[in-house]
């Protein structure tokens, strides 16, 4: 955890140890902080999976945002257990709807056209979660393929949007560049559906 009086830096980290580091599970990454309606900021991330696959989870948030709450600990979110996620869930991040949760992540190897974008419907911040359709919700494409690193935001009309990383069709994998794609999200449905481009 880095910090810094201002949003332009220089963000200084004085800790002596990580904030979060399962060791036991792989380790932690892809850390994606969250407040709650209430003001209660949570933070969401993946353990690696020390067996192989991953895992998702939660966790609130002292105050200051700095720290985790006194008397908290990880809650797991969601494990991978569909086909498409091929053991592996990842980047993920969770937004607040009309009162529902919604849980956005990655599954499947970034690596290839199979990585892919799904979504988890959560009771809470806490969870638990569930996956309402057993296929991701954005998947490659004609014009890009593996999809994924979403974040999920909202513009100055209160439209919601989600950016994503892709490969080009003919150029999937290292050392090729991922480009940055932008989509319209409809939330109003029981399930979030990504406009076409």
């Amino acid at each position: 955890m880095a910090s810094s009086p201002q949003p332009q830096g220089p963000f200084l980290d004085m800790s002596t140890a990580p904030l979060m580091c399962q060791q036991s599970l792989g380790g932690s990454i892809d850390p994606s902080p969250f407040v709650d309606t209430t003001g209660t900021p949570y933070l969401v991330w993946k353990s690696n999976g020390g067996a192989g696959q991953s895992a998702i989870w939660s966790e609130q948030l002292d105050p200051t945002g700095t720290g985790f709450a006194a008397g908290t600990a990880p809650v797991q979110l969601l494990a991978p257990d569909q086909p498409w996620e091929s053991g592996v869930i990842e980047a993920p991040d969770l937004v607040v709807s009309g009162g529902r949760y919604f849980l956005f992540y990655s599954g499947n190897s970034w690596k290839g056209a199979d990585y892919a974008i799904g979504v988890a419907v959560c009771s809470g911040p806490l969870g638990p979660c569930t996956e309402p359709v057993s296929t991701p919700i954005l998947s490659s494409g004609a014009h890009m393929e593996g999809p994924g690193g979403e974040s999920v935001f909202t513009d100055a009309s209160g439209s919601f949007w989600i950016a994503f990383h892709a490969w080009a069709p003919d150029a999937v994998g290292y050392p090729n560049n991922r480009s940055l794609y932008l989509r319209r999200l409809s939330m109003t449905g029981a399930t979030p559906v990504v406009q076409p481009a």
